[in-house]
């Protein structure tokens, strides 16, 4: 048996097979269909780079803020999901990102009460999973999302949320400036996304693990 999941697009379903995956990862997300559809429009914002001290690094971070700012203006979102955590030494930071994020955005006037900071995550997978699972704590879910970041970023987002919770959501493409050696990398990442659907495997838990002892 299946149900149908709200998102900007024709409708698609979840089977149980992929409803058993999420509370096989153990991470807090529960994938049981509420008994109504929301019609929540989300804007989804990860983190990136942040510099010493507790500063969004203008090329990547502060730079999805300020498109994000844009697209919230437009009206189409009831509300705006910041992702990320402590992932640097304390040196740099010691603030989550999200919440650095949050405080920029109640800075440019948006109100406190339609922003939610998950403020756990250290890497892309955490994004998604600890952002559904807050997002269904505020009973926000399942809704329609679009997810602002780098171009390369989205793809990785679009095929998580695809291969973990079977929806598509909307990309808003951004093409900020990046280095040669971050866009060969980037298509790295993506292909790692397809072989890990989860993120559990070896490396991306090794990564996670290191992220989290610099930041210690």
């Amino acid at each position: 048996q299946c149900i149908e999941k709200c998102y900007n697009g024709p409708a698609l379903h979840l089977t149980r097979e992929t409803l058993m995956s999420a509370h096989v990862f153990g991470l807090g997300v529960d994938c049981t269909p509420p008994i109504a559809t929301t019609e929540h429009h989300v804007l989804f914002i990860p983190s990136c780079g942040i510099t010493s001290l507790n500063q969004l690094t203008p090329g990547d971070t502060l730079y999805r803020c300020v498109q994000g700012l844009n697209l919230w203006r437009s009206g189409r979102y009831d509300r705006i999901l910041l992702a990320g955590g402590v992932f640097l030494p304390s040196s740099v930071q010691t603030t989550p990102a999200s919440t650095l994020m949050m405080e920029w955005f109640v800075e440019q006037g948006v109100s406190r009460h339609v922003i939610l900071c998950e403020t756990r995550s250290v890497d892309t997978f955490e994004n998604i999973r600890y952002g559904v699972a807050l997002l269904q704590r505020e009973g926000l879910w399942p809704c329609r999302i679009t997810v602002a970041t780098q171009w390369q970023h989205a793809i990785r987002i679009l095929i998580t949320f695809w291969r973990l919770f079977d929806i598509w959501i909307s990309p808003k493409f951004l093409h900020q400036p990046t280095s040669w050696r971050t866009w060969f990398m980037e298509w790295a990442f993506i292909l790692y996304h397809l072989y890990d659907r989860q993120g559990t495997k070896s490396p991306a838990a090794k990564r996670r693990a290191a992220l989290r002892q610099q930041a210690v």
